[in-house]
């Protein structure tokens, strides 16, 4: 049952390093390769069901082809999201993928020129769910799960007042703590990326 879906334009990798290391001028000499740390949600290196999450698996290979190219070292850093979002503020990692650009988030970190993909926002019930798409007189005052550090919650609130209804939200440590919780009965809907490897059992 398909019971939202926001789309909005996902503004790609975001780092100072990711672009001055690729403007960096030529030298005479061949340059030393450079090592790049690279941040991942640690918690959702796999699936709920203990498979390999197909998002994780996309992020390195993208990140192995830039790194192929510009001459580089990889190194994946596994954190919780809102701690990757504050080691790239802090300088110590170079580079984050799927990170939604914002004049907040301007403020503070550099973006590449070019995005790497178009993320789409779902929300996700349990399969006894009573939710409707766009019954927003039944969203009034539900309880929505999201991951901490996430700007897809925000997102959901505008919706909520253009439409007129308002929510109680949780944020929880992953996307896999969320689902859970969802599961559990703590909250009444979950709000995820499309870049997040759906559990099964779950309906949009």
């Amino acid at each position: 049952m398909w019971i939202g879906k926001i789309r909005r334009m996902l503004a790609g990798a975001a780092a100072a390093l990711l672009c001055t290391l690729a403007l960096a001028p030529c030298a005479s000499a061949a340059p030393a390769r450079r090592t790049v740390r690279v941040g991942l949600s640690d918690t959702d290196i796999v699936t709920l069901s203990e498979g390999v999450n197909r998002t994780v698996a996309f992020q390195k290979d993208y990140m192995q082809a830039v790194a192929q190219y510009a001459g580089w070292d990889c190194i994946f850093v596994p954190a919780s999201w809102q701690n990757c979002l504050e080691m790239v503020r802090d300088g110590r990692i170079d580079v984050l993928m799927d990170v939604t650009k914002s004049p907040e988030r301007e403020q503070i970190y550099d973006f590449s020129s070019e995005s790497m993909g178009t993320e789409m926002c779902y929300m996700f019930g349990r399969a006894d769910t009573s939710l409707r798409y766009d019954d927003v007189a039944g969203f009034n005052g539900i309880t929505v799960g999201y991951e901490d550090g996430s700007s897809i919650v925000e997102i959901f609130r505008e919706y909520g007042r253009n439409k007129g209804f308002t929510f109680k939200t949780k944020a929880y440590h992953s996307g896999g703590d969320m689902f859970r919780g969802l599961d559990a009965g703590e909250v009444d809907a979950v709000v995820q990326t499309n870049f997040y490897d759906t559990p099964s059992g779950h309906v949009i």
